[in-house]
C-alpha cells in the first residue's frame, strides 16, 4: 500500500473513498482511469 502522501491519502484508503478530483502522483491520470480488477487491485 502505497498512499499519496502529498495529496493527503493515507496508505490504505479504498480506492472508493479517493477524491474525484484527484490525479495519479506519478502520471497525472484521474480516477476515471483506474479500475479494481476482480484480483482486487488497481490497474490503469
Amino acid at each position: 500500500m502505497i498512499g499519496d502522501v502529498d495529496n493527503s491519502i493515507p496508505p490504505g484508503t479504498p480506492f472508493g473513498q479517493i477524491p474525484p478530483g484527484w490525479r495519479c502522483p506519478k502520471c497525472g491520470s484521474t480516477k476515471e482511469f483506474f479500475k479494481i480488477e476482480d484480483d482486487g487491485k488497481i490497474h490503469f
